[in-house]
């Protein structure tokens, strides 16, 4: 059972390790204005696992007979370590222990984003007072798990129709609500001129891959079901990202 220093440190080197990124990333591309901050958190030692395991395999042959795991429609995949998540259907009850409660065990940290401030709030199953007990269903959030056998989240609740969510410059979280795969550059299109990175979590090395407006041979140029994203908004009035459902979903 990890020790409170040590929770203390995996959450305090997480937000370290972002905010260098960001850091270098912003020096480079002279927009050092919207750095990620940190939470305070005290401990620095490197805690946090290097790399993700592989989820075991859905399908395994046992003595002639073919075992299954039968995973919903629209579902989050939860590996060990750090997972960068959205939600594909909108659920009546969203607190995290309802959502998460087939997991809670595994559970270490939720941290949502905190747009105004531009920092991350920490949720913890042993704290007496979290800064929050349910999740905003237009952001995606951090989870630490801590199984490496990995999990799926099945949700089901409605699924999503058309959306709009409103973002403020700066470093902003949307939710991706769908359970296809879709390129990101169809919705990036409404906030064209208003943004100038995207950034996926790699669960393998643990890290940001970053896309750039800049760029012409960018790392990835779609997002799947679950994964969640970060978006600078450079506009100061801020802009409305647009998922259009039919013509995301018609490639």
């Amino acid at each position: 059972m990890p020790t409170p220093n040590t929770d203390r440190n995996i959450v305090g080197y997480f937000i370290l390790s972002i905010f260098i990124a960001i850091f270098i990333l912003a020096f480079f591309t002279r927009v050092s204005v919207y750095e990620f901050s940190s939470i305070g958190l005290s401990g620095t030692e490197l805690d946090m696992p290097g790399s993700a395991n592989t989820p075991t395999a859905a399908n395994a042959i046992t003595t002639g007979m073919a075992t299954f795991t039968l995973i919903s429609g629209c579902s989050v995949e939860l590996r060990e370590g750090w997972n960068f998540v959205s939600f594909c259907a909108d659920e009546t009850n969203k607190t995290i222990q309802s959502i998460l409660n087939s997991t809670s065990e595994n559970i270490r940290f939720v941290l949502e984003w905190n747009n105004t401030a531009q920092n991350f709030m920490v949720y913890s199953p042993r704290a007496s007072t979290p800064p929050f007990n349910a999740f905003n269903f237009n952001k995606s959030y951090f989870i630490y798990y801590s199984d490496t056998d990995g999990t799926n989240i099945s949700l089901n609740g409605p699924i999503y129709g058309d959306v709009n969510i409103t973002l403020n410059q700066g470093w902003e979280t949307p939710n991706y609500p769908y359970s296809f795969t879709a390129n990101i550059t169809k919705y990036l299109n409404t906030i064209a001129g208003q943004y100038k990175f995207v950034q996926k979590w790699n669960y393998t090395p643990q890290e940001f891959m970053i896309y750039s407006t800049l760029s012409s041979n960018n790392p990835f140029y779609t997002i799947d079901m679950g994964q969640g994203q970060f978006i600078l908004i450079t506009d100061p009035s801020g802009t409305t990202i647009q998922y259009n459902k039919t013509d995301l979903e018609n490639g």
